[in-house]
């Protein structure tokens, strides 16, 4: 039997996802807490983050950006950061915010912010920092960054170029 209110509420979030997202932020992917995910402080557990963060991300290239298709992406993670403000709990409605920030030679460093929906307000729950690495189907090793996700990306978020600033150059790109 279908849950019409499942239903109902999955399309709302869908629906509120196209028509609000954060400032300098131009996608956004819902998603709800299951049980499998809390752990017995009721909270969701933190690593369970990650994976939020790489659906949305996956969600971006295909959905988003629409620079990948089929099988799956062809980039690995180098390096994340999370930055935790609230907890999400068991059903709770989110929004997975998704930018790239810059893009370098193999590499792209892509931001997000992950919010809970209630009604019409939202409350950041976390921000991270991941930097992808893109890589060669056969070999598996870092590859350039295509030059049609690198045209694309640009276009999608609004920019003319995602070039770092002084102080990332003297951290290095990958």
């Amino acid at each position: 039997m279908v849950d019409w209110v499942r239903v109902v509420r999955t399309w709302s979030i869908f629906l509120w996802e196209l028509m609000r997202t954060l400032d300098g932020y131009h996608f956004a992917h819902p998603l709800r807490v299951r049980f499998a995910e809390v752990d017995a402080q009721q909270v969701v557990f933190n690593a369970h983050y990650l994976t939020y963060l790489d659906i949305a991300f996956a969600a971006y290239l295909k959905r988003g950006v629409q620079v990948w298709q089929e099988g799956l992406p062809r980039t690995v993670i180098a390096r994340t950061t999370l930055e935790f403000k609230n907890s999400a709990r068991y059903d709770d409605d989110l929004l997975v915010s998704v930018r790239t920030a810059h893009i370098g030679r193999t590499s792209l460093r892509v931001e997000f912010a992950v919010l809970r929906v209630v009604g019409e307000s939202e409350e950041l729950l976390a921000t991270a920092e991941t930097t992808y690495v893109y890589i060669h189907q056969d070999s598996k090793r870092p590859a350039p960054v295509p030059d049609d996700w690198r045209e694309t990306i640009l276009r999608y978020e609004g920019r003319t170029s995602l070039d770092p600033s002084a102080a990332e150059k003297r951290e290095g790109d990958r």
